[in-house]
């Protein structure tokens, strides 16, 4: 069950049909401080702050853990220059 007070406005809007698709999602995934070492997999954790690729089903399951603050919708960014 998805813990959606965890989860931004943007990733609450579409974590349920991710979830159905099986699409995988960027988040920012933040973090209680020495938490680190309780997220297997999930890379380096830098001032409290994973930015992951997941499974939408591993976003849903991360956000009921206490140790996880906040989950965020990561969107794509572009150069400055790119039209």
């Amino acid at each position: 069950m998805t813990n959606y007070r965890k989860l931004d406005a943007a990733l609450a809007g579409v974590i349920d049909g991710a979830v159905a698709a099986g699409r995988p999602l960027a988040v920012f995934v933040h973090v209680d401080p020495g938490a680190a070492g309780r997220l297997p997999g999930l890379g380096a954790v830098e001032g409290g702050i994973a930015t992951v690729t997941l499974p939408a089903e591993q976003i849903a399951e991360l956000s009921e853990q206490p140790f996880v603050r906040q989950i965020r919708l990561s969107s794509p960014l572009r150069l400055l220059d790119d039209q």
